[in-house]
Protein backbone atom coordinates (compact mmCIF):
# COMPACT_ATOMS: atom_id res chain seq x y z
CA UNK A 1 0.00 0.00 0.00
CA UNK A 2 1.57 3.31 -0.75
CA UNK A 3 1.79 4.35 3.47
CA UNK A 4 3.16 8.04 3.82
CA UNK A 5 6.95 6.62 5.21
CA UNK A 6 6.99 3.47 3.37
CA UNK A 7 9.53 4.94 0.75
CA UNK A 8 11.63 7.55 0.82
CA UNK A 9 10.88 10.95 -0.72
CA UNK A 10 13.25 11.22 -2.97
CA UNK A 11 12.18 13.15 -6.47
CA UNK A 12 12.96 16.35 -7.23
CA UNK A 13 10.40 19.02 -7.56
CA UNK A 14 11.20 21.57 -10.13
CA UNK A 15 8.30 24.22 -9.86
CA UNK A 16 7.78 26.66 -13.14
CA UNK A 17 6.41 30.00 -11.27
CA UNK A 18 6.21 33.32 -12.70
CA UNK A 19 3.91 36.46 -11.33
CA UNK A 20 3.00 37.00 -15.17
CA UNK A 21 0.04 35.31 -17.37
CA UNK A 22 0.99 34.20 -20.71
CA UNK A 23 4.57 34.53 -20.37
CA UNK A 24 5.22 30.76 -21.53
CA UNK A 25 4.82 28.55 -18.06
CA UNK A 26 3.42 25.54 -19.80
CA UNK A 27 5.43 25.43 -22.54
CA UNK A 28 8.58 25.94 -20.33
CA UNK A 29 7.42 23.10 -18.28
CA UNK A 30 5.66 20.56 -20.94
CA UNK A 31 9.17 20.81 -22.55
CA UNK A 32 11.26 20.49 -19.60
CA UNK A 33 9.12 17.29 -18.91
CA UNK A 34 9.99 15.80 -22.46
CA UNK A 35 13.85 16.87 -22.22
CA UNK A 36 14.49 15.36 -18.76
CA UNK A 37 12.44 12.03 -19.54
CA UNK A 38 14.02 11.98 -23.04
CA UNK A 39 17.48 11.11 -20.75
CA UNK A 40 15.84 8.15 -19.01
CA UNK A 41 14.88 9.75 -16.10
CA UNK A 42 10.55 8.62 -14.90
CA UNK A 43 9.37 12.27 -15.36
CA UNK A 44 5.80 13.63 -14.10
CA UNK A 45 4.47 17.18 -15.57
CA UNK A 46 2.02 17.93 -12.63
CA UNK A 47 -0.30 20.74 -13.52
CA UNK A 48 -1.29 23.34 -10.24
CA UNK A 49 -3.21 25.80 -12.68
CA UNK A 50 -6.92 23.94 -11.57
CA UNK A 51 -9.00 26.27 -13.45
CA UNK A 52 -7.48 27.16 -16.33
CA UNK A 53 -4.75 24.40 -16.92
CA UNK A 54 -3.53 23.88 -21.02
CA UNK A 55 -1.46 21.13 -20.41
CA UNK A 56 -4.09 18.46 -21.63
CA UNK A 57 -4.67 20.89 -24.62
CA UNK A 58 -1.47 21.47 -25.45
CA UNK A 59 -0.61 17.54 -25.62
CA UNK A 60 -3.72 16.49 -26.89
CA UNK A 61 -4.80 14.15 -24.33
CA UNK A 62 -7.96 13.48 -22.28
CA UNK A 63 -7.06 11.67 -19.08
CA UNK A 64 -9.55 10.09 -17.42
CA UNK A 65 -8.05 11.16 -13.98
CA UNK A 66 -6.97 14.25 -12.91
CA UNK A 67 -5.71 16.24 -9.67
CA UNK A 68 -9.23 16.18 -8.41
CA UNK A 69 -9.56 12.57 -8.90
CA UNK A 70 -6.53 11.73 -7.46
CA UNK A 71 -6.78 14.11 -4.39
CA UNK A 72 -10.56 12.61 -3.79
CA UNK A 73 -9.06 8.73 -3.68
CA UNK A 74 -6.21 9.96 -1.07
CA UNK A 75 -8.82 11.41 1.09
CA UNK A 76 -10.87 8.08 0.77
CA UNK A 77 -8.19 6.22 1.50
CA UNK A 78 -4.39 7.28 1.87
CA UNK A 79 -3.43 3.75 2.75
CA UNK A 80 -4.00 2.66 -0.32
CA UNK A 81 -3.98 5.25 -2.20
CA UNK A 82 -1.42 4.31 -5.26
CA UNK A 83 -0.14 7.60 -7.69
CA UNK A 84 0.53 5.36 -10.77
CA UNK A 85 -3.42 5.38 -11.06
CA UNK A 86 -4.03 8.89 -11.67
CA UNK A 87 -1.33 9.67 -13.70
CA UNK A 88 -1.69 9.70 -17.52
CA UNK A 89 1.33 8.47 -19.36
CA UNK A 90 2.47 10.19 -22.71
CA UNK A 91 4.14 9.61 -25.54
CA UNK A 92 5.91 11.41 -27.79
CA UNK A 93 8.24 10.36 -30.75
CA UNK A 94 9.65 7.31 -28.28
CA UNK A 95 9.87 9.63 -25.49
CA UNK A 96 7.50 8.89 -22.43
CA UNK A 97 6.68 10.82 -19.61
CA UNK A 98 3.54 10.91 -17.39
CA UNK A 99 0.99 13.98 -16.69
CA UNK A 100 -1.55 14.82 -13.28
CA UNK A 101 -3.30 17.41 -15.07
CA UNK A 102 -6.10 19.84 -13.89
CA UNK A 103 -9.93 18.72 -13.53
CA UNK A 104 -11.73 19.28 -16.38
CA UNK A 105 -14.55 21.26 -14.52
CA UNK A 106 -13.94 24.21 -12.74
CA UNK A 107 -16.35 23.47 -9.99
CA UNK A 108 -14.22 20.18 -9.35
CA UNK A 109 -11.29 23.54 -9.08
CA UNK A 110 -13.22 24.17 -6.45
CA UNK A 111 -12.95 21.21 -4.35
CA UNK A 112 -9.27 20.84 -4.40
CA UNK A 113 -7.24 21.75 -1.36
CA UNK A 114 -3.41 22.21 -1.45
CA UNK A 115 -3.23 20.98 2.15
CA UNK A 116 -4.32 17.11 0.57
CA UNK A 117 -2.34 17.75 -2.80
CA UNK A 118 0.56 17.90 -1.06
CA UNK A 119 0.01 14.74 -0.06
CA UNK A 120 -0.77 13.13 -3.88
CA UNK A 121 3.15 15.35 -4.56
CA UNK A 122 4.80 13.54 -1.77
CA UNK A 123 3.37 10.33 -3.36
CA UNK A 124 4.82 11.68 -6.71
CA UNK A 125 8.26 11.90 -5.43
CA UNK A 126 7.88 8.55 -4.40
CA UNK A 127 7.45 7.35 -7.52
CA UNK A 128 9.83 9.26 -10.04
CA UNK A 129 12.77 11.00 -10.31
CA UNK A 130 11.33 14.15 -11.36
CA UNK A 131 8.22 16.24 -10.91
CA UNK A 132 7.87 19.77 -13.09
CA UNK A 133 5.07 21.50 -11.48
CA UNK A 134 3.31 23.85 -14.35
CA UNK A 135 1.64 27.05 -11.76
CA UNK A 136 -0.61 29.88 -12.22
CA UNK A 137 0.46 33.63 -11.71
CA UNK A 138 0.10 33.54 -7.82
CA UNK A 139 0.65 33.70 -4.57
CA UNK A 140 -2.20 31.44 -3.21
CA UNK A 141 -2.21 28.47 -0.87
CA UNK A 142 -1.13 25.85 -3.84
CA UNK A 143 1.64 27.17 -5.09
CA UNK A 144 2.92 28.19 -1.54
CA UNK A 145 2.86 24.47 -1.12
CA UNK A 146 4.35 23.85 -3.97
CA UNK A 147 7.26 26.13 -3.31
CA UNK A 148 7.66 24.59 0.09
CA UNK A 149 7.96 21.47 -1.67
CA UNK A 150 10.08 22.51 -4.63
CA UNK A 151 13.60 21.28 -4.83
CA UNK A 152 13.92 24.43 -7.48
CA UNK A 153 11.85 27.19 -8.33
CA UNK A 154 12.30 28.21 -11.87
CA UNK A 155 11.24 31.71 -11.55
CA UNK A 156 10.13 32.65 -15.35
CA UNK A 157 10.19 35.98 -16.48
CA UNK A 158 9.46 38.32 -19.73
CA UNK A 159 10.70 41.76 -20.67
CA UNK A 160 8.16 43.90 -22.33
CA UNK A 161 6.27 46.46 -20.06
CA UNK A 162 7.33 48.18 -16.44
CA UNK A 163 4.58 46.95 -14.64
CA UNK A 164 5.75 43.37 -15.64
CA UNK A 165 8.95 43.90 -14.50
CA UNK A 166 7.66 45.41 -11.31
CA UNK A 167 5.61 42.31 -10.84
CA UNK A 168 8.68 40.16 -11.06
CA UNK A 169 10.82 42.50 -8.21
CA UNK A 170 7.43 41.94 -6.36
CA UNK A 171 7.50 38.28 -6.99
CA UNK A 172 10.97 38.21 -6.37
CA UNK A 173 10.94 40.12 -2.86
CA UNK A 174 8.08 37.36 -1.51
CA UNK A 175 9.89 34.32 -2.41
CA UNK A 176 12.73 35.76 -0.07
CA UNK A 177 10.58 37.12 2.71
CA UNK A 178 8.43 33.34 2.51
CA UNK A 179 11.59 31.86 3.22
CA UNK A 180 12.71 30.59 -0.48
CA UNK A 181 16.12 31.56 -0.02
CA UNK A 182 18.06 32.57 -3.53
CA UNK A 183 20.25 29.35 -3.68
CA UNK A 184 17.03 27.55 -4.79
CA UNK A 185 16.02 30.43 -7.42
CA UNK A 186 16.69 30.05 -11.19
CA UNK A 187 16.05 33.17 -13.05
CA UNK A 188 14.98 32.13 -16.56
CA UNK A 189 14.01 34.96 -19.07
CA UNK A 190 11.39 33.97 -21.97
CA UNK A 191 11.37 35.59 -25.43
CA UNK A 192 14.36 37.11 -25.14
CA UNK A 193 15.15 38.78 -28.41
CA UNK A 194 11.85 40.44 -28.94
CA UNK A 195 11.39 44.08 -29.00
CA UNK A 196 11.03 45.86 -26.38
CA UNK A 197 12.01 49.19 -24.81
CA UNK A 198 13.51 48.36 -21.85
CA UNK A 199 17.23 47.61 -21.33
CA UNK A 200 18.24 43.96 -19.91
CA UNK A 201 20.67 45.24 -17.58
CA UNK A 202 17.64 47.72 -16.46
CA UNK A 203 15.60 44.95 -15.69
CA UNK A 204 18.50 43.36 -14.13
CA UNK A 205 19.01 45.84 -11.96
CA UNK A 206 15.42 46.45 -10.80
CA UNK A 207 15.22 42.39 -10.00
CA UNK A 208 18.59 42.74 -8.32
CA UNK A 209 19.54 39.44 -10.20
CA UNK A 210 20.60 38.30 -13.37
CA UNK A 211 18.74 35.89 -15.50
CA UNK A 212 20.44 32.70 -15.77
CA UNK A 213 18.53 31.31 -18.87
CA UNK A 214 17.57 32.96 -21.80
CA UNK A 215 14.87 31.44 -24.14
CA UNK A 216 14.93 32.81 -27.24
CA UNK A 217 11.90 34.23 -29.14
CA UNK A 218 10.67 31.35 -31.15
CA UNK A 219 6.73 32.04 -31.88
CA UNK A 220 7.18 29.58 -34.73
CA UNK A 221 8.53 26.77 -33.39
CA UNK A 222 5.83 26.86 -30.15
CA UNK A 223 2.92 27.45 -32.58
CA UNK A 224 3.63 24.51 -34.26
CA UNK A 225 4.24 22.90 -31.00
CA UNK A 226 0.41 23.53 -29.93
CA UNK A 227 -0.99 22.31 -33.57
CA UNK A 228 1.10 19.41 -33.27
CA UNK A 229 0.72 18.65 -29.43
CA UNK A 230 4.37 17.75 -29.63
CA UNK A 231 7.06 19.32 -27.34
CA UNK A 232 9.57 21.51 -29.27
CA UNK A 233 12.58 19.43 -27.42
CA UNK A 234 11.17 16.47 -29.69
CA UNK A 235 10.69 18.10 -32.92
CA UNK A 236 14.23 19.26 -34.10
CA UNK A 237 16.79 21.73 -32.88
CA UNK A 238 15.56 25.15 -33.01
CA UNK A 239 17.40 27.41 -31.17
CA UNK A 240 14.73 27.47 -28.53
CA UNK A 241 14.80 23.49 -28.19
CA UNK A 242 18.31 23.66 -27.65
CA UNK A 243 18.15 26.13 -25.11
CA UNK A 244 15.83 24.14 -22.82
CA UNK A 245 17.76 21.04 -23.52
CA UNK A 246 20.73 22.89 -21.91
CA UNK A 247 18.32 23.37 -19.34
CA UNK A 248 17.42 19.48 -19.28
CA UNK A 249 21.39 19.10 -18.82
CA UNK A 250 22.21 20.82 -15.99
CA UNK A 251 19.24 19.97 -13.52
CA UNK A 252 20.16 15.99 -14.79
CA UNK A 253 24.01 16.05 -15.39
CA UNK A 254 23.16 13.75 -17.90
CA UNK A 255 24.44 14.60 -21.92
CA UNK A 256 21.26 14.76 -23.91
CA UNK A 257 21.92 13.16 -26.71
CA UNK A 258 21.82 9.62 -24.94
CA UNK A 259 19.40 7.74 -26.51
CA UNK A 260 15.83 7.37 -24.48
CA UNK A 261 15.50 4.68 -22.16
CA UNK A 262 12.89 2.57 -21.43
CA UNK A 263 12.93 1.91 -18.04
CA UNK A 264 13.82 4.69 -15.30
CA UNK A 265 18.10 4.26 -13.74
CA UNK A 266 18.29 1.78 -10.87
CA UNK A 267 21.18 3.69 -10.05
CA UNK A 268 22.00 7.29 -9.33
CA UNK A 269 23.44 10.06 -7.53
CA UNK A 270 20.97 12.07 -5.11
CA UNK A 271 19.06 14.45 -7.02
CA UNK A 272 20.79 17.24 -4.30
CA UNK A 273 23.87 16.41 -6.01
CA UNK A 274 22.80 16.78 -9.45
CA UNK A 275 21.10 20.07 -9.18
CA UNK A 276 23.96 21.85 -7.36
CA UNK A 277 26.96 19.67 -8.38
CA UNK A 278 27.49 18.18 -5.03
Amino acid sequence: MEQENATAVSGAVLTVFSTASGCGKTMLSINLAAAIAKLGFSVCLLETDTQFGDIAYALGIDPKENLHTAQAAWERDPGGFFIEDYVARVEKKGTVFFTLTAPKDIEDAYQIQPAHVKHVVKALRRKFDYIVVDTQAAFDQMNLMCIDQSTLVLFLGIVDFLPTVKNMRIGMDTLTRIGCDRERIRCILNRSGARTRLPLSDVEGILGTSFQTHLPNDFKSVTKSFETNTPIVLSGNSSLSLEIQKLAKVFTGEDFGAQPKQEPKKEKKGFFARLFGK
